[in-house]
């Protein structure tokens, strides 16, 4: 591809990343939170491609695994707050509200499990390089400038 045609990539893909998280901040919904956010990691990756990265494309390896666990995690407490609200007998309230979720107790395997998927995503595979959001903002800047 020519240095034009990245440079337009590069751009969509930072257009889409900033878009997608100013619509993320606004969300009480937890699933769209996490849609908005992966949207905006596509929008990173996109970037990076367009910076003329390698990594752009074997970027979705970890963000993928650490989204799964949390749209996972994230399903296990919205499961458990429609039965706390049920037991209420509050048909009203939105169990996926972020406005209306408050302590839990009893959640010690989602807690672990969230620490888990944590820890898995911090540790990268030695086998393959990834860049990170970091990494890929620096080199679209030196790509650009």
């Amino acid at each position: 591809m020519t240095a034009d045609a990245l440079l337009v990539v590069a751009y969509i893909g930072a257009i889409t990343a900033f878009i997608s998280a100013t619509i993320a901040i606004t969300q009480n919904d937890i699933k769209k939170v996490l849609a908005y956010s992966t949207i905006q990691q596509l929008g990173y990756m996109i970037m990076g491609l367009g910076s003329a990265l390698l990594g752009g494309v074997l970027s979705p390896r970890h963000p993928c695994m650490f989204k799964a666990g949390l749209f996972l995690g994230s399903g296990s407490i919205i499961h458990a707050m429609h039965n706390a609200l049920h037991h209420e007998n509050d048909h009203a309230t939105d169990a996926q509200d972020l406005r209306t979720w408050r302590d839990q107790e009893g959640h010690a395997v989602t807690f672990w499990t969230f620490v888990g998927v944590h820890a898995c995503h911090l540790r990268r595979s030695p086998d393959i390089r990834v860049p990170d959001k970091d990494e890929i903002l620096a080199g679209t800047l030196a790509f650009g400038g």
